[in-house]
C-alpha cells in the first residue's frame, strides 16, 4: 500500500474553507499517512489523527521578503510555545492587515458605501475561505466574488511584493530558534518569470542564510523546476518536501492531488521534528 504525504493543506484558521475535523476526514481517505496543516502565519499543535494511523507534522506557513520578492516559507517542527516565532507570526499578520486597512482607506475615498470604522467590526464565515477584507468588498457590492477583489489591491498599489514583511534571515533563524526547520514553499511558482537555472539560485542564496530545503513537489511546478530542485537538494543535503497547497474550496488544489509517498521525500529527517505530542483539541486562533 503506498503511503502518500502532503505537507502543505490550510484550514478555515486562515483562509481555507476547510476545518480541520474535514481535512482529516479527506487525509484518510486519500491514503496520506505524513501531513501538516501549514496555515499562513499561524503556529498552533493540537491537530492530530485520535486513531494513530496518520503522522502529523506541526507547520506553519511564514510570509517574507526575498530579493524584492514576496516568499512563504514553511517552518516544520518549531516549538509552539516559543514566543520568538510566535511574535513574528503575530507581526506578520498584523503587518498583512495593515495592508488590508489601506486598501479600505484608499477604496472609502471612492466608493461612498465603503465605511473603515464599519470594516473594523466586520465579521465573516470563516467557512467561506479567503479572508476578511474580500467578503466586506463582495458585500458592499465591488465585487461578485473573490476573484474580482484582487485587482483592487493592483489598483491601489498594494503588492505583496511591497509589504514590509520580515526578511527571509529573521524568518529562518526564527524558526531555528523555535527547533524547527525552514523550506522554501512552491519555489518554482513563486518566481516562475524566471528560468528553471535562476530559480536554483534563489535557493542557493537562501541555503547560504541557512534555508534547510525546499519543497520541490508542488501541483503548480513545471516537470523542469521539480527536476531541478530535487536535483539541487540531494546534491546539497537539502531537506525535499512535497505539499499541494490545499485550500478546499477556495483554490483549486486538493489534498493528495500530485500523490507523493513517503519515499520520495525526507521523510525520516521531517518525521524525527516531532518534538511534543500533540494531543490536544484544535482550537481557534
Amino acid at each position: 500500500m503506498k503511503r502518500y504525504v502532503d505537507l502543505h493543506i490550510h484550514s478555515c484558521d486562515s483562509d481555507s474553507t476547510m476545518t480541520p475535523e474535514e481535512i482529516m476526514a479527506e487525509i484518510k481517505r486519500q491514503g496520506v499517512k505524513l501531513c501538516s496543516i501549514t496555515d499562513h502565519n499561524i503556529l498552533k499543535a493540537g491537530f492530530y489523527d485520535p486513531d494513530g494511523d496518520v503522522t502529523v507534522l506541526p507547520g506553519a506557513e511564514i510570509d517574507a521578503i526575498y530579493d524584492g520578492v514576496n516568499i512563504h516559507i514553511l517552518g516544520f517542527g518549531c516549538d509552539v510555545d516559543n514566543e520568538n516565532l510566535q511574535g513574528l507570526c503575530r507581526n506578520t499578520r498584523e503587518i498583512m492587515e495593515d495592508t488590508n486597512r489601506r486598501l479600505i482607506h484608499q477604496l472609502a475615498q471612492e466608493f461612498p458605501q465603503i465605511n473603515e470604522e464599519e470594516y473594523e467590526d466586520y465579521t465573516y464565515d470563516r467557512r467561506l475561505g479567503g479572508w476578511k477584507t474580500l467578503h466586506y468588498m463582495i458585500e458592499k457590492g465591488l465585487a461578485k466574488n473573490t476573484d474580482e477583489c484582487f485587482p483592487y489591491y493592483v489598483r491601489y498599489g498594494n503588492l505583496y511584493n511591497q509589504t514590509p514583511f520580515e526578511t527571509a534571515e529573521v524568518v529562518i533563524h526564527a524558526i531555528h530558534d523555535a527547533r524547527g526547520k525552514a523550506l522554501l514553499a512552491h519555489g518554482g511558482y513563486t518566481f516562475r518569470q524566471r528560468t528553471d537555472e535562476e530559480i536554483v539560485e534563489v535557493v542557493k542564496g537562501l541555503q547560504a542564510l541557512g534555508l534547510d530545503g525546499a519543497e520541490c513537489y508542488y501541483p503548480l511546478h513545471t516537470k523542469s523546476q521539480q527536476e531541478k530542485l530535487l536535483a539541487y537538494c540531494r546534491k546539497e543535503g537539502l531537506l525535499i518536501s512535497a505539499g499541494n497547497d490545499c485550500h478546499g474550496t477556495f483554490q483549486p488544489e486538493t489534498i493528495n492531488q500530485i500523490k507523493v509517498c513517503e519515499d520520495q521525500i525526507s521523510c525520516d529527517a521531517l518525521k524525527a521534528l516531532l518534538h511534543t505530542t500533540l494531543e490536544l483539541p484544535y482550537n481557534n486562533v
